[in-house]
């Protein structure tokens, strides 16, 4: 299983999430559908590191994402970006590989092209053994 679809059955599976975005979080990989219902976001790999030695790889990986969370007012952005932090953030699932994530940032402003609302988190999920 992917990073990506890890991060997305996480959010899926945490009812502030799917309490403003939906039971299927209107949150996508890469790309939001054009005409999707508000409030909805995206999340995109932005980095992937892999720390080596001189003798093997040790399978782990740290993935970094933008999160960006659109919304018709701030506020319903930024309780959007809420959510997924607290979904997100500290998160470990070690059956999964998933060894912690953090929120590392957070950004907020009003996109003019769109006439929407945006907050932005950056987040880092650190793993082992898995498709990063």
């Amino acid at each position: 299983m992917s990073v990506e679809s890890l991060l997305y059955a996480r959010l899926a599976a945490t009812a502030g999430v799917t309490a403003l975005f939906g039971a299927a979080p209107r949150i996508y990989p890469a790309k939001v559908p054009q005409g999707a219902a508000l409030p909805h976001g995206r999340f995109v790999r932005v980095a992937t590191e892999r720390p080596k030695t001189f003798t093997a790889s040790p399978g782990l990986s740290s993935a970094e994402f933008q999160v960006d969370i659109w919304a018709t007012t701030s506020a319903g952005a930024k309780a959007g970006a809420d959510a997924v932090r607290q979904a997100l953030d500290y998160w470990i699932d070690r059956t999964a590989g998933v060894h912690g994530a953090l929120v590392d940032g957070e950004n907020a402003d009003f996109e003019e092209d769109r006439e929407e609302d945006r907050c932005m988190l950056m987040v880092t999920v650190h793993t082992q053994g898995i498709d990063a």
